[in-house]
């Protein structure tokens, strides 16, 4: 085997593993879970557990700000016990707290929420979060001040 040959069979494996060893250190390590918003926070309702349409911005504290925490039942189970854990520790505090899930069914989350301890449920459709929410994950803690989202976190296992 000629220098030229062995030095090509060796360069091109060292050259693919340190593009491959960027990519991960680029894309995968790296990665930011994006954004949290919301739109037109007035013209959004909720539903509350026995079927009632609410204001959201109605439920909100706007001296101190509302503490808040957005999922899906089909979330990861622990990350919405986490963040229900977090709301249920800073109420008991005396901070303004609510939970939104996401579920076009009220009466489905009326039954699952009677096993919690925290208790200020609100449904919204999934129609009004495509709507008036953009989230890179769920479930998202968050906080919302004078209509504004002035802190927000995602919850992972």
């Amino acid at each position: 085997m000629k220098r030229s040959e062995r030095l090509f069979n060796i360069g091109i494996p060292v050259l693919a593993i340190g593009i491959i060893a960027l990519l991960i250190v680029k894309f995968a390590l790296n990665k930011k879970p994006g954004d949290f918003s919301i739109k037109d926070i007035g013209s959004i309702t909720v539903l509350d557990l026995k079927g009632n349409k609410v204001n959201l911005e109605d439920l909100l504290d706007g001296q101190r700000g509302t503490y808040g925490l957005l999922f899906e039942l089909t979330n990861c189970n622990t990350c919405i016990v986490k963040g229900l854990a977090d709301l249920y520790q800073l109420e008991k505090s005396g901070e303004s707290c609510l939970a939104i899930v996401i579920h076009d069914r009220p009466e489905e989350v009326a039954g699952w929420s009677q096993f919690q301890e925290f208790s200020s449920f609100y449904i919204l459709k999934k129609i009004d979060f495509f709507n008036h929410f953009q989230s890179a994950l769920l479930p998202v803690f968050f906080k919302i001040k004078d209509g504004k989202v002035t802190m927000f976190r995602f919850i992972t296992p």
